[in-house]
């Protein structure tokens, strides 16, 4: 795959991302363990492959660029946590079971 092969496969992960939290604007904060867990992960190659996603856009369009960035890495955070609290659950459930 190459360079630009890679940062298209990037801009459409992103904008499947954007189209589901509503541009981005979703407060993640605020959306339950499984509400977070539903969400499209975000994987850490779309993090990974940031820079050069602000490498190929118009100077003037790095900004919305870094914010995305900025937002889709709390969410790959906040999704990590929630995993990690799902699958304690389940494990808990069936400890209990």
């Amino acid at each position: 795959m190459t360079i630009q092969d890679k940062i298209r496969l990037w801009f459409s992960i992103v904008s499947q991302i954007h189209h589901e939290t509503d541009g981005f604007k979703l407060d993640i904060s605020k959306l339950s363990t499984a509400e977070i867990v539903n969400l499209k992960p975000v994987d850490a190659s779309v993090i990974e492959m940031a820079p050069y996603a602000i490498q190929a856009v118009h100077p003037k369009q790095r900004a919305a660029v870094k914010r995305a960035i900025v937002y889709l890495t709390d969410l790959r955070e906040r999704q990590s946590i929630a995993w990690a609290e799902f699958i304690q659950a389940l494990e808990n459930e069936t400890a209990n079971g």
